[in-house]
């Protein structure tokens, strides 16, 4: 017998990188075209940023970094509808909610 193939789809938060600020010897902050958040040394040693680049939250392998074409051929936009859970867009539908 053989093994089957599974399809994991799996949702993550990410951003694009403008811009990498060091602010002091352990602390970097990425900027996004929207807002910022600070990162360790230990995440820039690990993961290399760069500009261009997205910082991903991923539920399974926390922080990372992926260059864009690597993301951009991997993920799509979530879209709004898409994000709703399946018994929101029914109750919608049905002019309950």
């Amino acid at each position: 017998m053989g093994l089957n193939k599974y399809v994991l789809r799996k949702k993550v938060s990410a951003a694009r990188i403008i811009e990498i600020e060091q602010m002091n010897h352990h602390l970097y902050r990425l900027w996004f075209d929207d807002s910022s958040m600070g990162v360790s040394l230990a995440y820039m040693i690990r993961n290399k940023p760069k500009t261009g680049g997205y910082y991903i939250e991923d539920e399974f392998l926390g922080e990372r970094f992926l260059p864009a074409d690597e993301f951009e051929a991997e993920y799509t936009l979530q879209t709004f509808a898409e994000g709703l859970a399946k018994k929101d867009i029914v109750e919608a539908d049905n002019g309950c909610k």
